[in-house]
């Protein structure tokens, strides 16, 4: 007996767009709370090009800078998140200009769309995916399998939060004991 795979939603044209504004307001309120923070020029490019390399490890590099350990997990989680947004909004505008990926996407959805357990708990496991792996994994394979965008958003960004936390907090306590 064959299961049926339930009609799968593939990406359709423009919807970067939308993702690609978020982004963009995300990087500006990311950049004005850093100055608004006090953290000076320098310290800004350090830990957006961090955050960019190194994930969630850009909480070692704000702190190193000097910046408390919570205002960085701020600040490192915002711009994280701003990333994973530009990354949602540059896979949706690639599947909206070739067909070849849109029916990568659309075989790879129907073939998940048949794994129950796949389905359900699959972006409950990006929040520890992305602690592992980090987002420039789980952003893509979240929009292959068409995982709701929104709960996948959450789930990375809760644990990309929890990682970012918990590396300022070690990083804060290890710099004071030095």
């Amino acid at each position: 007996m064959e299961i049926e795979a339930p009609p799968v939603d593939l990406p359709q044209p423009g919807n970067g767009t939308g993702m690609g504004i978020l982004s963009g307001i995300g990087a500006i309120v990311s950049i004005l709370a850093m100055l608004t923070g006090g953290v000076p020029p320098a310290g800004i490019v350090g830990v957006v090009s961090s955050t960019a390399i190194i994930e969630y490890g850009a909480a070692v590099v704000a702190v190193g800078i000097g910046i408390p350990a919570v205002p960085a997990t701020v600040y490192v989680t915002l711009l994280g998140v701003t990333l994973m947004l530009f990354l949602f909004a540059a896979l949706d505008t690639l599947a909206d200009r070739s067909t070849t990926v849109r029916r990568l996407v659309g075989r790879a959805q129907r073939r998940a769309a048949t794994i129950d357990r796949f389905r359900r708990w699959g972006p409950v496991a990006l929040c520890l995916g992305v602690m592992v792996v980090g987002f420039y994994v789980c952003v893509p394979v979240a929009w292959l399998f068409g995982w709701p965008r929104y709960r996948s958003i959450i789930a990375l960004s809760l644990g990309f939060f929890i990682g970012t936390a918990t590396t300022a907090a070690l990083s804060a306590g290890l710099l004071s004991t030095l």
